[in-house]
């Protein structure tokens, strides 16, 4: 049980650290094209890409619904 959360706290950092890393690259390549614009409009998108996943996948669970009248 112990090497298990071992293992999985490993993950948690190493993805932690590299999603660190890649965000702060993404950032400087928008500051450099765009200043603060394309940072502003990053800040932005990033957070929404996951919105735009999960209310998707909510849309795709409510058509598999069935709709059944109360009577």
């Amino acid at each position: 049980m112990t090497a298990s959360r071992g293992r999985a706290n490993s993950l948690y950092v190493l993805f932690y650290y590299l999603g660190g890393s890649i965000g702060i690259t993404i950032s400087g390549y928008a500051y450099t094209f765009a200043r603060w614009y394309g940072t502003a409009v990053l800040g932005v998108l990033i957070p929404a890409i996951p919105l735009w996943a999960g209310i998707t996948e909510m849309r795709k669970e409510n058509a598999n619904r069935v709709y059944v009248p109360k009577l």
